[in-house]
């Protein structure tokens, strides 16, 4: 299957499925710990990203329903957000469509002029479905893209011994979930410093146990406690930040562009 071909089937999925909330990154899962588990991230999200100067400019790629624009107005003077797909792309656009410092748009990020450099690309859930081929044209463009010690901030899924497994979502589709041995090596290999990676959000298996979920449900307590700002530090503290077992995890890996090489 040719890159195009493959990306109009990716574009197609998201379309058709959706997202299960405005918190979550995926068309499944329980709504609440999507949003206990957004919530974490966008902790993380913030920390990586710095103190907030609201000066400079970021580009989400496939930025589904925005849910690190917030993050993002806080620390930057203009976010651009892109998503190929129609049904994403409405939803993007009625949320955020609106604010004066965002920029929303359905072009693929290869073909996206921003109007100018960039200072982070980042993207969410987007590359682990990319074939080398089209990692290779998307970190050119975002070298391209980046102004002088620019950043690319992914967040992506991190195996230890590196896997490629059939997409369930995508027909005849790959998932590549990635060592930290192979994007030292492909960052070095694109004029780019690996900087940090690390979990999302931690390891919390007994969050996502269908019977804890009725029996929280069933008592009515369920959204509040999870949602509640309790739970989230408690989650934090006591959770799992370890990347050490074969396991696959969701991190953030942060790539800065080489002052050496420029854009």
């Amino acid at each position: 299957m040719d890159s195009e071909t493959y990306r109009s089937k990716i574009i197609e999925y998201w379309s058709t499925a959706g997202l299960r909330s405005a918190e979550a990154s995926s068309a499944g899962g329980d709504p609440d710990v999507a949003y206990l588990d957004h919530a974490i991230e966008e902790r993380i999200l913030a920390e990586i990203l710095g103190g907030g100067t609201r000066m400079g400019r970021v580009l989400d790629v496939g930025a589904g329903y925005g849910r690190f624009t917030d993050v993002f107005l806080d620390r930057f003077a203009r976010v651009c957000l892109l998503d190929a797909a129609p049904t994403m792309l409405r939803q993007l656009d009625s949320r955020w469509g609106g604010h004066e410092r965002v920029v929303v748009s359905g072009e693929h990020f290869e073909a996206f002029d921003p109007g100018g450099a960039v200072d982070v690309v980042f993207a969410s859930g987007v590359v682990y479905l990319y074939d080398d081929v089209m990692l290779e044209r998307f970190f050119e463009k975002a070298r391209d893209t980046l102004a002088p010690g620019g950043r690319i901030i992914l967040r992506d899924f991190l195996c230890p011994v590196g896997k490629v497994i059939d997409s369930a979502a995508v027909a005849g589709g790959f998932c590549h979930y990635r060592s930290v041995a192979f994007w030292k090596t492909w960052c070095k290999n694109h004029g780019l410093t690996l900087v940090s990676w690390r979990r999302s959000k931690p390891h919390l298996r007994f969050l996502r146990r269908p019977r804890l979920l009725r029996a929280l449900a069933l008592a009515r307590i369920k959204r509040l406690a999870i949602r509640s700002e309790l739970c989230r530090l408690l989650a934090m503290s006591w959770g799992s930040w370890r990347l050490d077992s074969d396991d696959i995890h969701t991190v953030f890996l942060e790539c800065c562009l080489d002052v050496r090489t420029g854009p």
